[in-house]
């Protein structure tokens, strides 16, 4: 995993920035206030580009072992790909949340699934 950015807590929205060495993005999470069914996003995610704001994914709360978390999925017609990354509580008292992001694992097509698919 790889930290690539992090989120504050300010004034009830999580605010702060993912950094790649392709991308720099200032991000906003705003709680969702009524969610329609329980799997449902818990926030909204947004970029703030150009003095304006433009919405970008969506992100859930997790539980996992006891520890709390939150899923981040994005995407935008810029973006080479869609970008899944996960906050987790931050050991810098500064932020509230570091954002980490793992490269997904590729699957392998064995020489049967190969032939079938031929």
């Amino acid at each position: 995993m790889a930290k690539v950015g992090f989120l504050k807590n300010i004034e009830n929205v999580l605010k702060g920035e993912v950094r790649t060495l392709q991308m720099y993005m200032k991000v906003e999470l705003h709680k969702v206030g009524n969610k329609r069914t329980p799997d449902s996003p818990d926030y909204v995610v947004q970029a703030v580009a150009n003095g304006g704001r433009v919405e970008i994914g969506s992100a859930w709360k997790k539980q996992s072992n006891g520890t709390d978390f939150i899923t981040i999925a994005m995407d935008d017609p810029s973006f080479p790909h869609p970008l899944n990354l996960t906050g987790f509580k931050s050991d810098n008292p500064e932020y509230a949340l570091d954002i980490v992001y793992r490269r997904p694992k590729q699957q392998q097509n064995t020489n049967t699934e190969q032939l079938a698919a031929a």
